[in-house]
């Protein structure tokens, strides 16, 4: 694991520092990422990040059964 930071939010700091790397890329799903990539690039996403769209998803509709499963994820 690496944790480069960079005072801008631009591409160019990631772009920088990924250089000709290859392989799995987990980040926060931040829109700068998504132009930075070659084929040999996968991205994967954050579940912290994610889930939080799926909590925010049942409060404002608590009846969702998306809910159910959103708190079974969280034990």
């Amino acid at each position: 694991m690496v944790f480069d930071f960079r005072l801008g939010r631009g591409r160019d700091g990631p772009k920088q520092f990924l250089g000709q790397f290859e392989g799995l890329l987990q980040t926060d799903g931040y829109a700068a990422y998504d132009q930075i990539g070659r084929p040999k690039i996968v991205h994967a996403c954050c579940w912290s990040h994610a889930e939080r769209h799926f909590s925010e998803a049942v409060q404002l509709n608590p009846q969702d059964p998306v809910g159910d499963a959103n708190r079974s994820a969280d034990r």
